[in-house]
């Protein structure tokens, strides 16, 4: 059919997301908020988040990504983390 998904941006409520993953360094977006450490640079201290992101769009080339981590190390979040993270409204684009 001829879809590939190129020019969507996916977002991601989770653990965080590792950006330099092999699978995802070429496709973020520069989105990126963390709820739960206030950390500037994407991370991913339970790799839960990474695993998502690299199924929905790791390495196909058919879509960018941002991410908002809500979730902590033990994979815990608060009802506050993640309505912020719902609330993300850091998109890069023009």
């Amino acid at each position: 059919m001829g879809l590939t998904g190129k020019g969507i941006i996916v977002t991601s409520i989770d653990t965080g997301v590792y950006k330099d993953h092999e699978a995802l360094k070429d496709n973020f977006a520069g989105g990126w908020f963390d709820a739960d450490n206030g950390k500037e640079e994407p991370y991913d201290d339970k790799g839960h988040g990474t695993l998502t992101m690299g199924l929905i769009c790791g390495r196909s080339g058919s879509g960018t990504w941002i991410a908002c981590k809500a979730s902590a190390k033990n994979g815990l979040g608060s009802e506050e983390y993640f309505l912020t993270c719902a609330g993300f409204d850091h998109y890069p684009i023009s």
